[in-house]
């Protein structure tokens, strides 16, 4: 076997240039001179951190296996000589846009963080600008996004009193899966610019939870290295249906073998929201679907990631589609993104095995109607009188 070369940041550094572009990723030295001329999201990043580590650009969104998939062996050179690290390697490039930099701020301890309100500061304070605009925007003017959490609070208790509470079971179930409290871990993509360790440690907390995950068809990470964190434990899978609709039953099958229980079919993101503070960050990358292989890039009508990340979807996806959908598997099939009592009836007419309310957080659709307004047009009571 071949013995795997040290190189020093001095070496590397020399290799800084377009036509002689080195970067470090992971510690693995990999020459990207011909890939970053066939970019597809563009040379620029790439070339920012020529002759570099790139490991922090890189991995707030892509999972480690990305780059060793995407190049082939002959552009590995070796590995990074730890030794020769100083400061100079470890100063970070200016960023391609100064003023989109956001100074880094530590996060608070964990034990300090008791609302989710909380976590939304903290993750304001700690995260790029990048990273804020892609979780925390929607669509337009966040008109509905809004409103859903201001609908929230206009929801009120009847308590009722002189009953035993010593001990109280909050357990439930979901499509016959039990739960330890009826919560579950919706499908969001890109958890990796949140977390290094991203889906996988949700995979690891819905365990000790004990509740359930639903991954994303963007998740940062392969369904197999997400589902591999908690073993013999329940996950199911949100699927956005790609254009190229062969990649989608290739992605089907696979997660029924890894022993998914369900596929939620995302239908409320049929055209990407227009989330602008996401678009005024234009991103000089292309964004690599680790269980899809797609790749995307910054278009002209914007940059943000919601865009970049989104162009596989099939806008063509129809009812009639359904057919299609289960004869690809024996899974639950459920249509997440339902709103009116409409779609919910047509939606047993078709037979699928359950609907998840949902606007999409306000991300797709602005003046979208509030989830919980919906309770009273699409009730259990009234659908069973269909």
């Amino acid at each position: 076997m071949e013995e795997i070369r040290l190189l020093s940041t001095q070496e590397i550094s020399k290799h800084d240039s377009a036509q002689d572009c080195w970067l470090v990723i992971d510690e693995a030295v990999w020459d990207c001179t011909a890939f970053a001329n066939s970019h597809p999201g563009g040379s620029s990043l790439i070339l920012n951190y020529a002759g570099r580590d790139a490991t922090k650009a890189y991995s707030e969104v892509h999972s480690p296996s990305i780059v060793r998939e995407s190049l082939s062996p002959e552009y590995f050179k070796g590995n990074l000589d730890r030794s020769t690290i100083d400061k100079a390697w470890t100063k970070e490039p200016l960023p391609s846009n100064p003023a989109q930099a956001v100074p880094e701020h530590e996060k608070p301890p964990l034990h300090t963080i008791i609302n989710l309100n909380d976590f939304e500061e903290a993750s304001a304070r700690s995260t790029s600008a990048k990273t804020h605009a892609f979780y925390s925007t929607a669509a337009t003017d966040c008109w509905t996004r809004d409103m859903n959490s201001s609908m929230l609070k206009r929801i009120w208790f009847r308590p009722r009193v002189l009953k035993n509470v010593a001990e109280v079971d909050t357990s439930s179930s979901m499509l016959s899966i039990p739960l330890r409290v009826p919560v579950f871990i919706c499908p969001s993509g890109l958890a990796k610019m949140i977390n290094p360790e991203g889906e996988k440690a949700l995979a690891r907390a819905a365990k000790s939870s004990g509740i359930v995950e639903i991954i994303s068809t963007n998740a940062s990470y392969p369904a197999a290295e997400i589902i591999e964190q908690a073993p013999d434990h329940p996950f199911m899978f949100q699927l956005y249906v790609n254009k190229d609709r062969k990649k989608s039953e290739e992605l089907v099958k696979h997660v029924e073998q890894l022993g998914v229980k369900a596929i939620f079919v995302t239908v409320d993101a049929a055209g990407r929201g227009k989330r602008e503070s996401d678009e005024r960050l234009r991103v000089d990358e292309v964004a690599i679907n680790p269980l899809t292989g797609e790749k995307s890039k910054t278009g002209k009508k914007g940059g943000g990631l919601t865009k970049i990340v989104g162009q596989f979807i099939d806008q063509g996806l129809t009812w009639e589609d359904l057919k299609w959908l289960r004869s690809l598997t024996k899974l639950p099939i459920l249509l997440k993104g339902i709103m009116t009592a409409e779609d919910a009836k047509l939606a047993m007419k078709h037979k699928v095995d359950g609907i998840l309310v949902s606007n999409h957080g306000g991300k797709s659709l602005v003046s979208g109607a509030q989830t919980t307004s919906l309770n009273g047009p699409i009730s259990c009571k009234q659908l069973a009188l269909l």
